[in-house]
């Protein structure tokens, strides 16, 4: 079956249905495959994509053997006409994409056979004739171009279309009685007309229906004051919903005024923004003033905006904000001051919806020191972009309250040193970007508390090492970015990687010490190699949080391979052998001097290592027990220390092992056989769940295939009928 739906596809790509034991083809994907002809494929096809090829304006014809074409994407053919048999050849498709194609000329008649036909996408031509579109009475949609300088009022006439998007893209004057059509079902009005000088006011004269309406004016002054509201006229779209005014230079102070449901406004690149122009729209709640001329925000200017949720003040030429700027804005939950020149916050400046704001973007300013209440109270605060601004300092408490905040951006500033305290609170934290600063060093305690962190991006900073703690709470890391650092790549990183989620966790970076790993990867590089003593003797390190120090002298003749170590702090004492090693992986750094025996004043061999445990999951380990200096007389004189009782004693070269259990810092609390049956009981859980919710996503994704099959196959078996009866009248 496989084989017969590839040849009936050939050479496209297809994806295949059946309804009533015939196979169906519900999309045939043939763009860009050099066709100059309309491929012989299976004709019982529901979408037929042909863009991006050469596919002559005759060969379109051919297009009639497909019976059940309800879709046809003809995308950059290039076409220059529309053949005047073509509509018959597709009578019966519901969407026409002429995307990229520009025609001479658009006749009355070119789709005028097309009867259902719904939406036309990228139609352009240099000349439209008048009532172009006639006969095309099922047409919702239509997205066109105009290129021609004088345009027809009458185009759209006999239209009933509920979405018109409209680009004029030579004409100066915008005709005022072109949009009439609209007055019983437009709703969706976006025009884009770089050119046009002159508006009349009784452009929407009659669109009470409009409910979207976006304009793009770049060369318009102004707009006329009574454009959406005439109070000698009732039929004017003052039941807007949206609106977006780009490019206009200056705006009439009540141009907005009796818009009484207007939810979201949008008023980009305007250079003159007059005081009031907020007043009485209490229905806002999206407001983007991005790129347009603020400068300065005016006491009280939002006052009306009580029930506003986002505002973007990006780009706007921004110098200042007080503490009344944003008085009324009880409600705001997404603030963007983002690429302005802010180069200080007044302290209480959120304080007006501190209760509400959830996102605040004060990206590429010029702020230099973030104190300690400017963020003060911010308790919903979810995330917080300062990233681009050139911080030098942070206060210990700036983000005290911010006891929510999952997200926080210091990308590309200029600190070159982060509080350890500074993120004691944020419990929820789970991304984090210190990237691009000058950050010497990463405190031990900084990450102490963030034991939901999932990212944590600390690339192109002087950082060559990390301590050994800093990560022990963050379980659940996924991504660890050391891109551009100066990496030293010893045993630390190990350690990093074993507190974390180990095999799970993305660490980046590249080594540039010690030499035999310089260049290497982190994700290849083997930090275990790097952790191995490479003297005679066997050095194994207890992961204690002090500080050891391990003398080696040699044992008599009577016994050469064996040797007197004296460990600080060590617990246990006994008998090794040089030939034995250990290979535990948790060492983490170390300093070796070693002398010659004959000289008096310098033969010991000290070691000195401050150690943690490389695995939180375990607090027991094995470990080579070593004598005491003061067993050297006894040894001299081959009387060899006796073994303690609770220890092995050595066999030939074969050094005795005891697990000894550390009783140092308590890791979590949870003895090791407790932490290995918690991580067992975790693992069969997260197993169950796993299962359980993808047999639910496969249950439902057959419910829905099945759901989405009988409705296509009802469109096939309706658009089949109608063929029928076309061909039988």
């Amino acid at each position: 079956m496989a084989s017969t739906e590839a040849d009936d596809c050939f050479p496209c790509a297809c994806s295949f249905t059946t309804w009533q034991g015939r196979s169906y083809i519900l999309f045939a994907d043939c763009s860009s495959r050099n066709l100059s002809y309309i491929p012989d494929i299976n004709t019982d096809i529901y979408v037929l994509d042909l863009s991006n090829n050469a596919i002559e304006a005759d060969e379109l014809l051919k297009l009639s053997r497909f019976r059940f074409l309800m879709v046809l994407w003809i995308q950059n053919i290039p076409l220059k006409k529309i053949p005047k048999e073509l509509p018959s050849a597709i009578s019966h498709i519901r969407e026409l994409d002429l995307t990229g194609n520009k025609l001479d000329v658009f006749f009355s008649d070119s789709l005028a056979s097309i009867r259902y036909l719904e939406e036309v996408k990228g139609l352009e031509a240099t000349y439209f004739e008048e009532n172009a579109f006639q006969g095309l009475g099922s047409l919702k949609t239509l997205d066109i171009t105009l290129s021609q300088s004088n345009i027809s009022e009458n185009i759209f006439s006999d239209l009933k279309l509920s979405s018109l998007t409209l680009r004029i893209t030579t004409s100066e004057i915008f005709p005022t009685n072109l949009l009439s059509f609209g007055k019983i079902s437009l709703s969706y009005l976006a025009i884009f007309a770089p050119r046009v000088t002159y508006l009349s006011d009784m452009v929407f004269d009659g669109l009470s229906r409009l409910e979207i309406i976006s304009l793009n004016f770049e060369s318009l002054q102004s707009l006329p004051l009574h454009l959406f509201f005439n109070p000698s006229n009732e039929n004017m779209p003052t039941h807007l919903l949206s609106l977006s005014i780009h490019g206009v230079k200056s705006l009439p102070r009540d141009i907005l005024r009796n818009q009484q449901r207007l939810e979201s406004l949008t008023l980009s690149g305007v250079e003159d923004l007059p005081s009031g122009i907020f007043d009485g729209i209490q229905t806002l709640h999206h407001l983007n003033l991005s790129t347009s001329n603020v400068r300065r925000v005016s006491p009280y200017w939002f006052n009306d905006l009580g029930s506003l949720k986002s505002l973007n003040l990006s780009h706007t030429g921004l110098r200042e904000l007080g503490n009344n700027s944003f008085v009324g804005l009880n409600s705001l939950s997404v603030l963007d001051i983002s690429g302005n020149h802010l180069n200080s916050l007044p302290e209480s400046v959120f304080q007006t919806f501190r209760e509400t704001l959830h996102h605040v973007n004060l990206s590429d300013n010029a702020i230099s020191y973030i104190t300690e209440k400017i963020f003060w109270e911010l308790f919903s605060l979810l995330s917080l972009d300062l990233s681009h601004n050139g911080i030098v300092k942070i206060s210990t408490r700036s983000f005290n309250h911010l006891s929510k905040m999952q997200i926080l951006n210091l990308r590309n500033n200029s600190l070159y040193y982060i509080p350890e305290d500074v993120l004691q609170y944020q419990l929820d934290l789970r991304h984090l970007d210190l990237s691009n600063n000058s950050l010497q060093s990463i405190p031990q305690t900084l990450l102490q508390n963030a034991i939901a962190l999932r990212f944590l991006d600390v690339s192109n900073n002087p950082v060559a090492t990390f301590p050994e703690n800093f990560l022990e709470h963050s379980r659940f890391l996924e991504t660890l970015n050391m891109e551009g650092n100066p990496l030293h790549c010893d045993c630390r990183l190990f350690v990093i990687r074993s507190q974390t989620s180990g095999p799970m966790l993305n660490m980046t970076g590249i080594c540039v010490s010690p030499e035999h790993l310089k260049g290497m990867s982190l994700n290849t590089a083997s930090f275990t190699d790097n952790c191995i003593s490479s003297t005679t003797e066997s050095h194994v390190l207890t992961p204690t949080a002090s500080k050891i120090t391990t003398e080696t002298t040699p044992l008599t003749s009577s016994d050469p391979e064996k040797e007197t170590f004296s460990s600080t702090n060590s617990p246990f004492k006994s008998t090794i052998s040089s030939s034995s090693r250990s290979v535990l992986p948790n060492v983490t750094s170390f300093q070796q001097k070693t002398t010659d025996k004959t000289a008096p004043s310098t033969d010991a061999m000290t070691f000195s290592q401050t150690t943690t445990p490389f695995s939180q999951t375990t607090t027991s380990f094995y470990q080579t027990t070593t004598l005491t200096s003061s067993s050297r007389e006894e040894t001299s004189a081959n009387a060899p220390t006796k073994p303690s009782s609770t220890m092995k004693e050595t066999t030939g070269d074969i050094t005795s092992e005891k697990p000894v259990v550390f009783e140092g810092k308590d890791y979590g609390g949870i003895p090791s056989s407790g932490m290995k049956a918690f991580y067992i009981a975790m693992t069969v859980i997260g197993t169950l769940f796993v299962i359980s919710v993808t047999a639910y996503v496969i249950r439902r994704g057959r419910l829905a295939l099945r759901s989405r099959s009988y409705s296509v196959n009802e469109r096939i078996v309706i658009a089949q009928e109608e063929a029928n009866a076309s061909s039988n009248p």
